[in-house]
C-alpha cells in the first residue's frame, strides 16, 4: 500500500523546511554579488534532495503517479511480448498491469536471471505470472499479454518526476530531504 501523500508548492517545501531546521529570519541582511544567495541554494539543494529521495527510497514511502494515459504501448504479434514506452518523466516504474493478466508483472531490471529467463518461451512469464524487464531507453518488455486479447494497459504506476514548482510528499520524503539539508 503506497504511503500518504500530500504535494505543496515549492515556496510553501521552503519556508517549512527553513521553520523545521531553525532557519528563521533575523533583523540583519546580508547581499552578495559573487554567487547566489542562500535562499537559491536551498532551492537548489531541495531540488537535489528530492531527486536523491525518489530514486534511493523504497517504492512503498514514496508518492505514486498513474502514468497510465502517458504511456505508449506496441502491438505485439499474438503469444509474443510487448514493448511499453514510458514517459519521460517516469524514474521508476513500480506495478503495471495488462487486460487479461492475473496480477501485476514482477518488475526486473535487464539482466537479472529472472529477464533472461524470459528469452526463453517455455520459462517465460505468461498471464498468470507476468514479468516486466525494464530496459534502457526508457522503456518495459511486458512477458507475454494474453493470446485472445488486442494488448490494453490496464494501469502503469511510477515514481515520476513532478510537474514544475509542486513536490508530492510523503513523510519519508520528507524527512529524507530534511536529513540531507541538515547534514550540509
Amino acid at each position: 500500500m503506497p504511503a500518504f501523500s500530500y504535494t505543496l508548492s515549492e515556496s510553501e517545501l521552503i519556508a517549512r523546511l527553513r521553520r523545521l531546521l531553525f532557519m528563521e529570519p533575523v533583523d540583519e541582511s546580508v547581499s552578495r554579488t559573487d554567487s547566489p544567495g542562500a535562499l537559491r541554494r536551498m532551492e537548489l539543494q531541495v531540488a537535489d534532495a528530492y531527486i536523491d529521495g525518489l530514486i534511493s527510497l523504497d517504492p512503498s514511502e514514496l508518492p505514486l503517479t498513474d502514468l497510465t494515459p502517458e504511456a505508449v504501448l506496441s502491438n505485439p504479434l499474438p503469444g509474443q511480448p510487448a514493448t511499453l514506452i514510458l514517459p519521460p518523466r517516469c524514474l521508476r516504474p513500480v506495478s503495471v498491469r495488462m487486460a487479461g493478466w492475473g496480477r501485476d508483472a514482477t518488475i526486473v531490471k535487464a539482466g537479472t536471471a529472472v529477464a533472461l529467463a524470459q528469452d526463453n518461451p517455455f520459462s517465460r512469464g505468461g498471464t498468470a505470472r507476468p514479468v516486466a524487464v525494464v530496459e534502457p531507453a526508457g522503456k518495459l518488455t511486458l512477458y507475454t499479454p494474453p493470446r485472445n486479447l488486442a494488448p490494453s494497459l490496464l494501469t502503469l504506476l511510477a515514481i515520476a518526476l513532478p510537474p514544475d514548482g509542486l513536490y508530492p510528499l510523503t513523510q519519508p520524503l520528507e524527512h529524507h530531504i530534511l536529513s540531507r539539508l541538515a547534514s550540509r
